[in-house]
């Protein structure tokens, strides 16, 4: 009667370590897609500054 227990919250924790991966990997999805926003929002206003300079001037 003692392995059943074991086999048990062994298989728990491959499902927990499943879901864990899981989610360090969507997190570091919605890290990496909050980069891209941010580089390409600094990018179009780096660009829309140089345009009104460019016009001020």
């Amino acid at each position: 009667m003692t392995p059943a227990p074991n086999v048990l919250s062994g298989g728990m924790v491959k499902i927990a370590d499943t879901d864990s991966s899981l989610v360090t990997a969507m997190v570091n999805l919605l890290l990496s897609m909050e980069n891209l926003l941010v580089y390409y929002l600094t990018l179009f206003l780096r660009m829309f500054l140089l345009i009104i300079g460019c016009n001020l001037t």
